[in-house]
């Protein structure tokens, strides 16, 4: 499927800030097709130690890896490592 100039445009906007798969969603693309046109286009995602990401995607991936999230009524979050066994 062919990319337009807004599509293209869109994604080296947003390459670095939301997931491939959102950006797929969003443009109605695969994951691949996302991936592929990123690196065509020399874009690179910075997943060092001071990147943001967005909170949902933070806590699915928390949630996934066994921890549980609780927030509070102060937009407090507390997470707590499920214990093994």
């Amino acid at each position: 499927m062919k990319w337009t100039d807004y599509e293209k445009e869109y994604l080296k906007e947003n390459y670095g800030l939301k997931t491939g798969k959102q950006i797929a969603v969003d443009l109605n693309k695969t994951s691949d097709q996302v991936y592929s046109m990123a690196k065509r286009l020399g874009l690179e995602r910075n997943r060092g130690t001071d990147t943001q990401i967005p909170l949902k995607e933070a806590v699915i991936s928390l949630v996934e890896n066994g921890f549980t999230v609780i927030f509070d009524n102060n937009s407090a979050v507390k997470v707590i490592k499920k214990e093994a066994g």
